[in-house]
């Protein structure tokens, strides 16, 4: 008998225990209907299949991920720690492959044929050094999450011990991770700070290995765009490999990038009431036009008129100066100029707000009616404002939108009230904003929002949206 399949369900039945001795308070928030004779619950004791999220990785899943793989620069300094030390940590954001390059360093790293086997992200560490490793295989900790009650000694010490059992195993663990803000890093095992491949080199790749001629490669590799995602560019390449021009298919790709949504921004004239109208979107899109009216109010009051005053004071808050100054030209009271000699009506927000050519209404049945919903004229517009709004402004705008959004959950008299359409509504879409946001300033989203709201500055309320977040 396979020694293995035996111990798979005990392995299963231990990391259940272990979740239901450290959980004992569980929040359900449900969403739609739930009362039309369906069923809903929190389930007892009894061990649960992992599915496809752990175990053994699939070899088409392997060959999938590895046939096109671009190594970047840090994969030699990872290779050689986890050939030495049989463990490496690969610290990284997002996007960046830590998957894809976890499985290629762990193939390249072992003799044989061994299997590549993933492990749950909530091991913790006193687990990895209590299980058994198969000699010949390599493991794989994806997202790892950290452990939070261990101090720096306790850390090192209990990473030597992963170390040491996997070694002693001659088994093979990499361990992905995200940066880590609040304390230095155990040095029982090597962490490799993790990025992306240039996107340059995956696209040479892909287009090579889809056998276009070199001519049409150096074509397309003048044409990459500033700030392409290595993700796009393997799009564009697998565009051209199926036939497509290179200008034609990066023109198709320009459609909702970066560089559509930059250049929004500092066209010339550009408002701060603009500015703050997209802000309200990037955090409530989905919702009706009339709840982003009200929220854009409130927004205006944070964080509008200080711009206003400022940029009519000669200070900039912002890289593009027509930005400030757009805002001090139309003011942000919403009313209009002297007309003729006579004071213009009272300046149509609504109509600027649709007017915005990132900016787009969308109709969703509901029932027999339809609503009108704000949304981005391309979803991918969405990421790339909360990429630019990072780059343009800093602690002012930011501190406002932090009051803004946290006003927004704990007044009373706030739009978009718990237990409306529209509350459920901005719910949502404030938990995948700030997800989006935290791609590119993790940092802020922890520190200024998942930490107060966790500790119930912004109310019971805020406290869900953390969860929210977190999800």
């Amino acid at each position: 008998m396979d020694t293995s399949e035996t111990r798979a369900p005990a392995e299963a039945d231990e990391q259940v225990s272990a979740l239901h001795s450290t959980y004992t308070t569980v929040n359900q928030y449900l969403y739609g209907n739930v009362g039309r004779g369906g069923v809903t619950g929190i389930a007892g004791a009894a061990a649960v299949p992992m599915g496809r999220a752990t175990g053994p990785m699939r070899p088409e899943e392997i060959t999938g991920l590895l046939e096109r793989y671009a190594e970047p620069e840090a994969f030699a300094d990872a290779l050689a720690a986890l050939r030495a030390d049989h463990v490496v940590t690969l610290t990284g954001e997002s996007g960046t492959g830590r998957r894809s390059g976890a499985v290629a360093l762990l193939k390249k790293a072992m003799a044989g044929d061994g299997r590549v086997i993933v492990l749950s992200p909530d091991s913790t560490l006193d687990q990895l050094a209590d299980r058994r490793f198969d000699a010949g295989n390599g493991y794989v900790v994806l997202d790892r999450v950290h452990d939070g009650s261990l101090n720096d000694a306790q850390a090192d010490f209990a990473w030597r011990r992963v170390q040491e059992r996997v070694h002693d195993s001659d088994a093979h663990l990499v361990v992905t991770t995200r940066p880590r803000l609040e304390r230095r890093l155990p040095t029982a095992v090597s962490h490799v700070p993790w990025a992306a491949p240039a996107t340059e080199q995956v696209l040479r790749l892909r287009l090579r290995l889809g056998g276009v001629a070199e001519e049409t490669i150096a074509e397309a590799v003048k044409l990459i765009r500033v700030n392409c995602p290595v993700a796009k560019a393997a799009e564009v390449a697998d565009g051209i490999c199926a036939g497509g021009a290179p200008e034609e298919v990066w023109n198709d790709y320009d459609t909702g990038t970066y560089d559509t949504v930059r250049r929004w921004f500092h066209a010339p004239g550009r408002t701060m009431r603009e500015v703050l109208q997209v802000t309200t979107v990037a955090f409530a899109a989905g919702n009706g036009i009339r709840a982003c009216e009200e929220l854009f109010a409130l927004l205006d009051g944070h964080v509008g008129r200080q711009f206003a005053r400022s940029a009519a004071g000669g200070t900039t808050n912002a890289v593009s100066v027509p930005v400030a100054s757009g805002a001090a030209q139309k003011g942000n009271d919403l009313t209009g100029k002297h007309v003729n000699g006579a004071e213009s009506a009272l300046y149509d927000s609504r109509r600027a707000m649709l007017d915005i050519e990132l900016l787009t209404l969308r109709q969703v049945p509901v029932g027999a009616v339809v609503r009108e919903v704000v949304e981005f004229a391309a979803p991918s517009h969405r990421r790339w404002v909360f990429i630019v709004l990072c780059s343009l402004f800093g602690s002012e705008f930011w501190n406002g939108v932090q009051k803004w959004l946290s006003g927004v959950l704990s007044e009373p008299d706030a739009p978009c009230p718990p237990g409306t359409v529209s509350g459920d509504e901005f719910e949502v879409s404030l938990a995948a904003g700030l997800a989006m946001l935290a791609t590119k300033d993790f940092e802020e989203v922890l520190g200024k929002y998942l930490m107060p709201w966790a500790q119930g500055q912004a109310g019971q309320r805020g406290q869900a949206m953390a969860v929210y977040v977190l999800w």
